[in-house]
């Protein structure tokens, strides 16, 4: 099984009283992905696990990985020994009901999915969130079954308590964590999904999982080609800008644009689609790609617009606020192929 010492735990403690002798016992939070699983802690609940996902069809506990993401996950998942403990973190400045670890359940042969196909929004052609560590929930200090815990706003730290799959915590984080996990004047009936009383929040977290990146680069370039033929979809009046040779994948100094465009009113139009979750690495691009044009043609005569398929509405909103000037616009691609019934042929 894959080890890396180099990345170990950064804390320890003394716990004696496990098994009658002395034992290191470390604590770690994993991210339960409710806002793109909603119902999700339910189910980790009543089958007393905590998990992450990366298909064995796909990604390997063992050996060679492209996945940066993967590599961290199963690196840290493996330094997870039973007697530990576990806070589920379940995003919008909620935690789930901390667990002892009891068995830590990876192996490519130990898939079980907490999550079926169709159900998590980052990859929802395949069931996910199979690797699981096994826990025993705490009943001290902890909330009943039917609660979670809401960190009070005046504690919340700044884009998230958690942003890794998986993290260790140390002795200290932990204890103020179980402070606020433990005191009852915190606890919130647990709702699936986004809760309303947090709807004000805007966390960058890494995926418990990822789609396949071979398949979503694919499914990528169709769309564009789909969007290139129809640019009435996106809005009336556009069309290739006539100084270029190339529609789609328009290169230039600083990388390639996916359509290059001129509206109605003749100003240079920039379209930029992402397939799957918008991150701040697709904000960056727009921005490199908007300066560089802006300064050639002025900001007057430059408009970036970028089409995305899945992201926080909270998350879109604060984009917005801090770059007026991109044009934010959510897209979803559906097919509606009809057959006629077939008909029998004379005298058959």
């Amino acid at each position: 099984m894959l080890r890396n010492a180099t990345v170990a735990a950064e804390f320890a403690t003394e716990n004696p009283a496990l098994g009658g002798h002395s034992m290191v016992q470390n604590y770690w939070s994993v991210i339960c992905p409710e806002t793109e699983a909603p119902g999700l802690w339910k189910t980790w609940l009543s089958e007393k696990c905590v998990a992450i996902g990366w298909p064995p069809s796909r990604r390997k506990l063992d050996g060679p990985t492209d996945s940066p993401g993967w590599d961290i996950a199963r690196i840290r998942a493996q330094q997870i020994a039973p007697g530990d403990i576990v806070i589920p973190y379940l995003l919008r400045y909620r935690f789930g009901i901390p667990g002892e670890v009891l068995k830590v359940a990876i192996e490519d042969s130990e898939w079980r999915p907490t999550v079926p196909k169709g159900g998590y929004a980052r990859n929802p052609d395949e069931a996910e969130l199979g690797r699981r560590i096994e826990v025993r929930w705490l009943q001290k200090d902890a909330p009943p079954l039917d609660k979670i815990a809401l960190v009070p706003k005046k504690m919340q730290t700044p884009g998230g308590e958690f942003k890794k799959t998986i993290q260790s915590v140390k002795p200290e984080r932990y204890s103020h964590f179980m402070g606020i996990i433990s005191n009852p004047a915190n606890w919130i009936a647990y709702e699936e999904g986004d809760s309303p009383t947090d709807a004000g929040s805007v966390e960058q977290t890494d995926p418990s999982s990822e789609p396949d990146e071979v398949k979503l680069s694919i499914l990528e370039t169709q769309v564009r080609s789909i969007l290139a033929k129809n640019l009435h979809t996106i809005e009336p009046g556009l069309r290739q800008h006539p100084d270029y040779d190339q529609l789609e994948e328009v290169t230039f100094d600083l990388g390639r644009l996916d359509l290059l465009c001129i509206d109605a009113k003749q100003k240079l139009t920039i379209i930029e689609l992402q397939k799957g979750y918008l991150n701040e690495g697709h904000i960056g691009k727009v921005c490199r790609y908007y300066g560089w044009f802006a300064a050639k043609h002025g900001d007057d005569k430059v408009r970036v617009v970028l089409l995305f398929e899945n992201a926080a509405s909270d998350l879109v909103d604060a984009y917005k606020k801090a770059l007026p000037w991109l044009e934010l616009r959510r897209f979803s691609l559906t097919a509606d192929i009809k057959m006629e019934p077939s008909v029998a042929a004379h005298g058959t």
